[in-house]
């Protein structure tokens, strides 16, 4: 599986190659941070996913960032992800900009996650800040309730691209095997119109084949466990890369 462009993340490349795991670390202090590493020892993992919203007090966020920086030589993808689109954070868009710019300014990762339908002040804020830290920017949307229909996906997917956004990525709930489809058939035309890496989820049980074959449909990546999920469907990495091993090969 190619695009046209890539997107390097310290020492993993997406639009390149395999499909890259990305798994979720959601430490709530720094103090959990080595256990949640040594989970990590042995499983086939690329990146991790910083779930910065699973620190409760947001002064406590850097002294988190940092613990892991200096632990582990994987690529961290940092993401405060809000209550709006499935997580844990309720800061209000313009606090939400702050802190995660913040954690860019101290160079905490290799790559942040922005919610590109947050403020336009907010979103633009923080390309700002992922520019000046020289980090590339996963431009997300995330419906936990349905899924759109695919002209209204690809609309998602543009209006990230048309952002400037690095790496596109969208992530919806299907409630037939029908919205299943419409998440592939946008995937496979979002990744042949903008020709960037691309992250396209169909969560929940249902849903579980994008996970596992999404590079047939052009996505460069999917998510998956070591321990707790962060969202529906996602399976184990050790039980998710021999399949993937059967769809990426040529």
């Amino acid at each position: 599986m190619s695009t046209t462009s890539s997107v390097r993340l310290h020492t993993t490349v997406l639009g390149e190659g395999r499909t890259k795991i990305i798994v979720p670390l959601m430490p709530g202090a720094s103090s959990e941070v080595p256990a949640a590493l040594a989970a990590l020892e042995g499983q086939p993992v690329d990146i991790i996913e910083w779930r910065v919203d699973h620190v409760a007090d947001p002064e406590l966020a850097v002294g988190v960032g940092v613990a892991l920086r200096t632990s582990t030589s994987l690529p961290i993808l940092l993401t405060y992800r809000t209550d709006r689109e499935g997580g844990l954070g309720v800061l209000p868009d313009e606090a939400y900009a702050e802190l995660v710019a913040r954690l860019l300014r101290l160079e905490l990762a290799d790559a942040v996650d922005v919610e590109y339908s947050r403020s336009a002040v907010a979103v633009a804020s923080l390309l700002d800040a992922a520019r000046a830290a020289g980090v590339p920017v996963v431009a997300s949307f995330h419906n936990f309730h349905t899924t759109p229909g695919r002209e209204a996906l690809l609309g998602h997917l543009r209006a990230q691209d048309g952002l400037g956004a690095d790496v596109l990525k969208i992530a919806v709930t299907p409630r037939s095997a029908v919205d299943v489809a419409e998440l592939l058939a946008a995937s496979a035309a979002a990744s042949a119109e903008f020709g960037k890496p691309l992250i396209a989820i169909s969560m929940g049980r249902l849903g579980l084949v994008s996970r596992v074959a999404g590079s047939v449909f052009g996505s460069c990546a999917t998510f998956a466990t070591v321990g707790a999920a962060s969202a529906p469907g996602q399976v184990p990495a050790a039980e998710l890369a021999p399949l993937l091993g059967v769809f990426d090969a040529e």
